[in-house]
C-alpha cells in the first residue's frame, strides 16, 4: 500500500514534496483501522462522507437494488439497505474515533456550503486551499468524469426526501434512526445543516 500510495505521487503530483494521496474506495468506510495501521507514520486522514440515510437508501432502491438469489420483497430489500447503511456508518464512526485523524462531513452540508467545507478540509489535512478545488461554472470537469454525470457542477436540489413513503421512512428509521438523529437527519424532514465531527 505505502509502495501504491509513493508511486501515484511520483507519476501525478506536480510537487511531490507536497503531495496529499487521495482514495475514496468505498470499502474503506470498514477498514480504517487497517488503513492507519499500513500508513503508519505517514499521518493518514481519514474523511467520511455521509449522506441522508431517507434519501440514500430509497435511491438504492430505485437506482442500485441489491440482487439476491432468491425473491425478496421490496420492503424487505429497503430494510436491508437500511441495515448496511446503519452497519457501515456504525462502524466507521467508531473506527475514526480510535484512529483519532478522522472527521465526518455531511454531503449535505457540502452542497450547502461547498467552499467552507472545502476551506476546512484544507485546512485539516495542511493543505493550501485553491479555489479551483470547489466544483464551479466554466471549469473543466475532472477527466474521470462521464459525460452525463451530475456530480460536479451545477449542484442540484435533491427532492428525494420529498418522492418517498411513510412506509418507506419507517423502514428506514426502524434500522438508521437513532444514528441518523445523532448525524443530525429526520425522517420528516430536511436536514439541519450544522457541522458534524467525529
Amino acid at each position: 500500500m505505502r509502495r501504491l500510495v509513493r508511486e501515484h505521487i511520483a507519476v501525478y503530483a506536480s510537487d511531490h514534496r507536497r503531495a496529499r494521496f487521495l482514495d475514496k474506495t468505498h470499502a474503506y468506510i470498514v477498514k480504517m483501522p487497517l488503513l492507519a495501521a499500513m500508513l503508519a507514520g505517514g499521518r493518514p486522514l481519514f474523511v467520511v462522507v455521509v449522506r441522508n440515510p431517507y434519501v440514500v437508501c430509497t435511491w438504492a432502491l430505485e437506482r442500485k437494488p441489491p440482487s439476491f438469489r432468491r425473491d425478496v420483497s421490496t420492503d424487505a430489500r429497503l430494510a436491508l439497505i437500511a441495515e448496511h447503511w446503519a452497519n457501515a456508518y456504525r462502524v466507521a464512526l467508531e473506527d475514526a474515533a480510535a484512529v483519532g485523524d478522522a472527521t465526518v462531513v455531511r454531503f449535505e452540508d457540502f452542497l450547502a456550503d461547498p467552499e467552507g467545507v472545502v476551506m476546512s478540509l484544507c485546512e485539516l489535512a495542511e493543505l493550501e486551499y485553491d479555489p479551483a478545488m470547489v466544483p464551479q461554472r466554466g471549469q473543466t470537469r475532472p477527466w474521470t468524469t462521464l459525460p452525463g454525470d451530475r456530480k460536479w457542477y451545477p449542484f442540484y436540489a435533491d427532492d428525494r426526501l420529498a418522492r418517498t413513503t411513510t412506509e418507506q421512512r419507517a423502514i428506514v428509521e426502524r434500522h438508521c434512526g437513532e444514528l441518523a438523529s445523532r448525524l443530525g437527519y429526520e425522517s420528516c424532514r430536511r436536514a439541519v445543516l450544522q457541522p458534524v465531527r467525529a
